[in-house]
């Protein structure tokens, strides 16, 4: 069983992310070079199989943000972890990430060090918190929008 094509994609295209729809999400999205965007939902129109999809980053600022490095659905209360390659870490809400249109550049997140590059990106629900008894608030992350560096022995 060989299975059925999800999505057509163009030479040199690679898929970076995959995840599910949820009511009232944001797709964010985090380049190589640090640059990141929310977009509501809303504005991707449903495919069927074997499409070529809709853009989600304008291809003509890549030389300057980089391939998406990774891309989630994420609610406005969530928080967002950008992780680098070289150990940097930066947490903040999804909320402080600007609003953007699908094909655009979005704004830089995180500072990225020459040779360094982002690495990954994490969700920490709200509700995941909640649960944990955690102590949420609607006010910025604590130590938000700053760039920690970890020790990589």
């Amino acid at each position: 069983a060989g299975g059925v094509a999800g999505m057509r994609l163009s030479s040199g295209d690679k898929v970076a992310s995959m995840d599910v729809v949820e009511p009232g999400g944001y797709m964010v999205l985090v380049t190589i070079q640090g640059y990141g965007k929310r977009t509501s939902l809303d504005e991707y129109p449903a495919k069927g199989r074997a499409t070529g999809g809709v853009a989600t980053l304008s291809k003509g600022v890549l030389e300057k943000t980089g391939v998406i490095s990774a891309a989630r659905v994420m609610q406005e209360d969530d928080d967002l972890t950008v992780i680098s390659a070289n150990g940097m870490v930066l947490r903040m809400k999804v909320r402080e990430v600007r609003e953007a249109g699908r094909a655009t550049r979005g704004v830089r997140l995180m500072e990225i060090k020459e040779g360094d590059k982002v690495a990954s990106i994490a969700r920490i629900a709200k509700a995941t918190l909640t649960k944990v008894g955690a102590s949420v608030s609607e006010a910025t992350t604590p130590g938000a929008n700053q760039q920690f560096e970890l020790p990589i022995k």
